[in-house]
């Protein structure tokens, strides 16, 4: 989207993480001979029709971009150098890169495999030298476990559905949880298209074994599963997408770690609002609230965790 970069600006799903106290933002130690911390936000961005990194500093009131030539859909900072960062591009991309902040350049691109795209998304495993994307091709869901140093493809293993999208550890760091969206991704364009055996799921796979741990799959032929949050306290958030209907359908779908998964439907009115599409997603633990972004409602709204009770809207 155009982005008027005249003045700071803040999306929405930044936003919503920020209230949350789990903003996309990196406090980093910047500076030479006396480090100080400074609170970066960092977003893809698109700015008359170029694609570049949008880096807002909020300690020092500066703004930056880092052309790329990449339609970004995620940024992943690296755990062991937090001056860089991945950016995944936006479905289905086939090119996404690396950025380094201490110099504020494009540090390396890495394609996507043959008859491959990516997906949006990727992380850092813990406690190794490995970066995993969720990949589509060939009718399959693939995850791909890259060295970070070479960022070349080491080995895979599936994502256990079609279409995946969002992909995070649980908090006991030995499981992944993926979305599958369920829909399969025309090579050329960013269009969907569903075969008749279309089902979104959720798939929890054991980082070692690469083996399928537990699955749920989405009754509901018309939400596709795309984005994800996982708390401390293991209670799970998934942001959704209608998909062939032009019904209002609720965008969120929550798991209270004592509970079965549960879609959000109430109240008719809010959900009417919210138009369909949730793509932020963010969990207080201290406060059991569950939140959601909505950008073609203009909207965010909140639900009680446990209770489910709707708590408020704006």
């Amino acid at each position: 989207k155009q982005v008027n970069m005249t003045k700071p600006y803040l999306s929405r799903r930044d936003f919503l993480k920020t209230l949350t106290a789990f903003g996309l933002y990196s406090s980093l130690p910047l500076g030479c001979a006396k480090k100080s911390m400074q609170t970066v936000i960092i977003s893809p961005q698109t700015i008359s029709n170029k694609h570049s990194i949008g880096i807002l500093n909020v300690t020092k009131q500066t703004k930056t971009n880092i052309p790329s030539d990449i339609l970004g859909h995620s940024i992943i900072q690296n755990p062991k150098d937090p001056h860089k960062f991945m950016m995944i591009s936006q479905r289905p991309g086939k090119v996404s890169c690396e950025f380094d902040l201490r110099t504020n350049m494009v540090i390396r691109y890495f394609k996507a495999l043959d008859n491959r795209f990516f997906y949006g998304h990727g992380l850092y495993l813990p406690n190794s030298n490995h970066f995993i994307c969720s990949e589509f091709g060939d009718t399959h869901g693939y995850i791909t476990i890259r060295d970070t140093a070479t960022l070349k493809v080491e080995a895979e293993f599936p994502s256990y559905g079609l279409g995946p999208h969002d992909l995070k550890l649980l908090p006991n760091n030995t499981q992944l949880i993926i979305a599958n969206g369920g829909l399969s991704n025309r090579s050329s364009t960013s269009d969907y298209e569903a075969g008749a055996d279309f089902e979104s799921k959720l798939s929890i796979v054991d980082i070692h074994s690469e083996t399928l741990v537990d699955q749920f799959v989405l009754k509901r032929p018309n939400l596709s599963m795309r984005h994800l949050y996982v708390s401390p306290s293991n209670h799970i958030a998934v942001g959704m997408k209608r998909y062939n209907t032009n019904e209002q359908t609720p965008p969120l779908l929550i798991k209270h770690k004592d509970k079965d998964y549960h879609v959000l439907e109430e109240p008719k009115d809010i959900i009417s609002k919210l138009n369909s599409v949730g793509l932020s997603v963010s969990i207080s633990d201290t406060h059991n609230v569950v939140g959601v972004t909505c950008p073609g409602g203009n909207t965010a709204a909140f639900w009680n965790l446990e209770t489910y009770e709707f708590l408020n809207a704006f």
